[in-house]
């Protein structure tokens, strides 16, 4: 039988690391989002973000 104590508590660097996880993978979607459905030809256009404030198709 397993007995987990209430509050858990994690260390700082592993809680770091979970954020930096979390982090990474909501700006790598945001980032991706901007080229998802474009040809591969469109998607390498340069290295500026193409920034629009309307939203994807």
């Amino acid at each position: 039988m397993v007995r987990l104590s209430w509050p858990r508590t994690v260390e700082n660097d592993v809680l770091d690391r979970a954020k930096g996880c979390l982090f990474g993978q909501v700006i790598g979607d945001n980032l991706g989002a901007l080229v998802e459905f474009e040809p591969r030809s469109r998607a390498r256009c340069s290295s500026r973000a193409r920034v629009s404030s309307t939203p994807a198709r």
